[in-house]
């Protein structure tokens, strides 16, 4: 997978804003500067790290939501 999608589906803003989050060097895999948000990282077992807190990647996060009766959705 892809840093920037890694990050972007983490929750640290679009793939723009990663960009500016590797040039500012605040992204580190393995103890290591990251360099090109091109470069492919395995979430599973490559430490990404930003501003020094862990990234934990979730491929699918589920939502239960309640609709009270009488109400239409779409």
């Amino acid at each position: 997978m892809r840093l920037d999608k890694l990050l972007a589906s983490s929750g640290f803003g679009s793939r723009n804003d990663v960009k500016k989050l590797v040039k500012a060097r605040a992204v580190t895999v393995n103890g290591e500067l990251a360099k090109q948000v091109k470069d492919h990282v395995d979430p599973s077992n490559d430490e990404v790290l930003v501003h020094g807190a862990r990234v934990e990647y979730k491929e699918f996060i589920y939502l239960m939501m309640n609709k009270p009766d009488g109400v239409i959705s779409a």
